[in-house]
């Protein structure tokens, strides 16, 4: 975050050691019965990890600590609200601040704390509508508006932006994208690299992010100067003291927006009950959840949202994909060679639309020990004029953009708008420069890559892969997509 910090948020940021954690664990381990002192000190290492798991073990003991020892209950209190800023869970950190003020209404200590509590959801309130506002001012003036087709029907699309904010929040817009398509798994089979499968407008923000950074680093072979990534020892790392938040104009699609969705099911969308006959099964016939099929089904994973008679993409829902970002970072396999990981520190989403609890669940879904748990942002001036309406249809067009390099491309069918070949891959020139081939070709010469026959090698031999693949068994039910592989 930024601005002036509590001291109290300043310490618990600081990430403890290993070793000091475990001091406080084996004091703990040595004592029978255990002594709460020790259960409490060992809370509160736990909370200053990185660790996802750890941290809500921490805040666990603190709990049965409030509940079961009066005396370390207003500790207890305390410490359990500024756990909660950490973890980004700011209703409940209220919540425990004004249980402290309604004991004791005159402390000083617990009127600093609920003050900076306030101010911390002010200040992200802020950055979320500046980054609301900042993607919303250039994306308008650069996409353009869905059609409205011959028929009069109007189209509907996503609009998505990948801002940077830096330590005096001032944003800068890296990449734009609209779109709500996805191609069927079976394009995969003959697609050659040369086709963007993923079509929706947060995953084409980040796929041009990832060309941006694979600019960088081309740049940084040549000795010129870098844009987003700086060099430290043998590695080139993100720029310090810049977060990146990603906005979407609606709820990723999967389960952090099924509770929205369940109010109002859209036409586009496959019907909630299929007949047997209809539903997909891959190969070992476990069922496939097919976009926001199933309302009843919470907190699984789940393919990209269409027609229940559109042929199958096993492309998961964007609320996955965002999930393991969370863990494996934002940075594709080629730039996870030669880049630290990248993650994102914010998502910023339309208050009305925004629902809590499918947003705790979708997120909380995986232990996050080296990444980054996303914080929700919401903004509530809303000047998109292109969401979904009673009557519209998705438009089937994308558009991809980075403002400051000046770069904007309108995809259709995974190709350039125009360069589509029906049942083949795009000519070179008819492809985008987000697809997998130019990616490649980027650094065909780099010396890292003279190892690799293939596309596929490079994935396979990444960590990325292997930590993405553990999470995905996590997970459940994650069925791989046809492999795209490809000579380089």
């Amino acid at each position: 975050m930024f601005g002036n910090d509590y001291n109290a948020f300043q310490e618990i940021n600081e990430e403890i050691a290993p070793e000091q954690l475990q001091i406080l664990k084996n004091q703990l381990e040595s004592e029978n019965p255990q002594t709460p002192d020790s259960q409490f000190n060992y809370a509160w290492g736990l909370l200053k990890t990185k660790n996802s798991r750890q941290q809500k073990q921490g805040m666990d003991i603190l709990t049965v600590l409030y509940r079961d020892v009066p005396r370390k209950r207003r500790d207890s209190l305390y410490y359990l609200a500024l756990g909660s800023v950490k973890l980004g869970e700011y209703s409940n950190a209220r919540r425990y601040a004004e249980a402290l003020l309604e004991k004791e209404p005159n402390n000083s200590q617990f009127q600093s704390l609920k003050k900076a509590i306030d101010d911390r959801v002010t200040e992200d309130g802020l950055i979320g509508l500046g980054v609301a506002g900042g993607v919303l001012a250039v994306g308008l003036g650069i996409m353009g508006a869905p059609r409205v087709r011959d028929n009069g029907v109007r189209e509907w699309t996503v609009l998505a932006g990948l801002v940077s904010v830096d330590e005096k929040e001032n944003i800068e817009v890296i990449s734009l994208a609209t779109g709500v398509k996805a191609l069927p798994d079976q394009v995969r089979k003959y697609s050659n690299g040369w086709v963007v499968h993923d079509m929706h407008a947060e995953i084409l923000c980040l796929r041009m992010f990832n060309y941006l950074v694979l600019k960088d680093v081309v740049r940084d072979r040549g000795g010129e100067d870098l844009v987003f990534l700086e060099r430290e020892n043998s590695k080139l790392k993100l720029k310090r003291k810049i977060k990146l938040a990603l906005f979407i104009s609606e709820p990723p699609c999967g389960d952090a927006s099924m509770s929205y969705v369940a109010q109002g099911r859209e036409a586009w969308e496959e019907r909630p009950e299929e007949p047997a006959a209809k539903k997909q099964k891959n190969e070992s016939s476990i069922t496939i959840n097919r976009g926001r099929a199933g309302f009843d089904k919470l907190g699984v994973v789940r393919t990209k949202p269409g027609r229940a008679d559109s042929n199958v993409t096993l492309s998961k829902s964007c609320s996955d994909k965002l999930c393991l970002r969370q863990e494996v970072g934002i940075l594709n396999s080629i730039n996870s060679f030669l880049v630290d990981p990248v993650y994102l520190d914010y998502l910023v989403l339309p208050k009305e639309k925004f629902r809590e609890d499918d947003f705790e669940r979708c997120f909380g879904r995986i232990e996050i020990e080296k990444g980054k748990k996303l914080v929700p942002l919401v903004y509530d001036k809303d000047s998109y004029k292109f969401h979904k309406s009673p009557g519209s249809v998705p438009s089937p067009v994308s558009l991809v953009s980075s403002p400051a390099s000046s770069i904007v491309q309108v995809l259709s069918n995974g190709a350039k708008y125009g360069g589509f070949v029906k049942n083949k891959p795009p000519k070179p020139s008819g492809s985008s420069i987000l697809c997998n081939q130019n990616m490649a070709r980027m650094i065909k010469q780099h010396p890292e890559f003279q190892q690799f026959n293939s596309y596929l090698d490079i994935k396979q031999a990444s960590e990325r892969h292997h930590l993405k693949a553990s999470l995905e068994a996590a997970l459940g039910d994650w069925i791989p997509t046809t492999p795209d592989n490809f000579l380089l």
